[in-house]
């Protein structure tokens, strides 16, 4: 059952950085424990706790002012993640954050293809989730290098059929994700700095991203990498 009713998120004079509403769903109780603590704690968050998603979706005073849902990822299919963003609410949308005791990175990549704007691990540091939630509700993809670097294989362009990477952005992308500066990458490819960061440029204006790792993101929910 919920806990701790929330407040409608938006209001006319609202802060621009005020407290994020936050619904835990589906997590085990002493993790959702945890959880509910440093986000109180640490960033004033208004925390939720539902045993199912199905309990936060038949609570519309909740439901309605989430900002950030973190759902565990071992309770949840992909048909919940996706069809979680249009229909928890009548308001906006929220942010969907997927949570795993242990990632399988190729749930965690469906995950982000299907909608997702954040996956956290088991291995991450808790005191720094406030700060990850922050970003999640601000608009940004958090995606831990675990699930960065796994599995990142050049893909046919499917999903993202009208984003047209070549193969040099694709590589690079990749080199990216597992963890290579700008350096490191000119040396492999056997250019300069320069041209590897006016590359890592077009590609974010070509895929709306914000940085280099946004853009590594968005090409993995893409299915362009």
């Amino acid at each position: 059952m919920g806990t701790d009713i929330m407040t409608k998120k938006h209001t006319m004079n609202m802060e621009e950085h005020s407290p994020p509403n936050v619904a835990l769903v589906g997590l085990k109780k002493v993790m959702a424990g945890a959880l509910s603590f440093y986000l109180r704690s640490k960033a004033s968050a208004n925390v939720s706790v539902f045993d199912t998603y199905q309990q936060l979706k038949s609570n519309p005073c909740v439901a309605m002012a989430v900002d950030v849902v973190l759902l565990d990822g071992r309770a949840h299919s992909l048909q919940t993640i996706e069809g979680c963003k249009p229909t928890i609410g009548n308001g906006d949308a929220p942010k969907v954050a997927v949570y795993f005791d242990e990632v399988d990175p190729g749930f965690a990549r469906a995950a982000l293809r299907r909608g997702a704007d954040g996956i956290i691990d088991g291995d991450f540091n808790v005191d720094a989730l406030p700060r990850v939630i922050e970003l999640i509700s601000d608009g940004e993809v958090f995606v831990p290098a675990s699930v960065l670097g796994l599995n990142s294989t050049h893909r046919g362009n499917h999903s993202g059929a009208g984003t047209e990477l070549d193969g040099v952005q694709k590589s690079i992308l990749i080199m990216i994700s597992k963890g290579y500066t700008n350096k490191e990458i000119a040396q492999r490819l056997d250019t300069s700095d320069m041209h590897v960061k006016m590359t890592v440029r077009a590609t974010c204006n070509k895929l709306d991203a914000k940085n280099r790792a946004h853009a590594v993101a968005k090409a993995i929910r893409l299915n362009v990498i």
